[in-house]
This record gives structure tokens, C-alpha cells and sequence, in this order.
């Protein structure tokens, strides 16, 4: 399941269908920035685009910004919302 599509529009919406490799891969292709401008999350999408993109941690630190436990598993945060 995608986290983010044309069903997807709210930020419940998407930690609902959340997964990790989507999230980084939406990171990666901009498509995570859109959305959080898209839905008025625009300090989040700010702090999104300023990321390094060769930085290791960088699962970290969009959990950081989405303010999201690095500790919760997928499943605990799809429930969690």
C-alpha cells in the first residue's frame, strides 16, 4: 500500500498506511515535501527539505520532524493513528 496517493489527505491518512521504505522513498523523490505543503504542514516540509540527503541518520531525522517515536514499529504507528 502507498503512503501517500490521491486517496491520501490528511497526515492521520498517511501514518495509517505508514511503512519505511515508503517513507524514505517519498523523502527521496520529493513527493513526502509536496504532501506536507499540500496539506499546510509547511514547517515540516521545511525542515524535510533542509535534510542533508548523504546523511546516515536521515530515517531519524524524519521520524524527528514527523515527530514520530523511532522506537514504535510500523504496526505501533499505523494503530497509534
Amino acid at each position: 500500500m502507498t503512503m501517500i496517493d490521491e486517496n491520501t489527505k490528511t497526515y492521520d491518512d498517511m501514518l495509517r498506511r505508514f511503512e519505511t521504505d515508503e517513507l524514505i522513498s517519498c523523502y527521496y523523490t520529493g513527493e513526502l515535501e509536496i504532501f506536507l505543503r499540500r496539506i499546510g504542514k509547511h514547517g515540516e516540509a521545511e525542515a524535510i527539505a533542509a535534510l542533508n540527503t548523504h546523511n546516515a541518520f536521515v530515517l531519524v531525522e524524519l521520524y524527528k520532524i514527523l515527530g514520530l517515536d523511532p522506537n514504535m514499529t510500523e504496526d505501533e504507528i499505523k494503530r497509534s493513528f
